[in-house]
């Protein structure tokens, strides 16, 4: 696990973790700080152990929203719209085209 991980996990299109808070001033000669949030720990936990190379984040995302973790809302919508969309594209091409 490193911070590039957890990055890539916050990036788009499907970020698997909410974006970092940001307090500013941050430093005593000001800038930005960010906490961690102790809620995120079980979610990057569970990323971490269920994560594969070349694996959809898209169905990552479900899944992950399947166990009950705080995945962001964004990435859990466009991740059931993309899954019905696809679907429905299989449906079409075993029917045919539809008068």
């Amino acid at each position: 696990m490193s911070a590039r991980h957890l990055e890539r996990w916050r990036s788009r299109p499907y970020p698997l973790l909410p974006s970092k808070q940001l307090n500013y001033p941050g430093r005593p000669v000001g800038g930005s700080s960010s906490t961690a949030d102790d809620r995120l720990v079980d979610l990057v936990v569970w990323l971490v152990c269920n994560r594969r190379p070349g694996a959809d984040r898209a169905y990552l995302a479900l899944r992950a929203f399947g166990a009950g973790l705080p995945v962001p809302e964004e990435a859990v919508r466009d991740a059931f719209i993309r899954a019905a969309q696809e679907m429905a594209d299989e449906l079409r091409r075993g029917f045919g085209p539809l008068p």
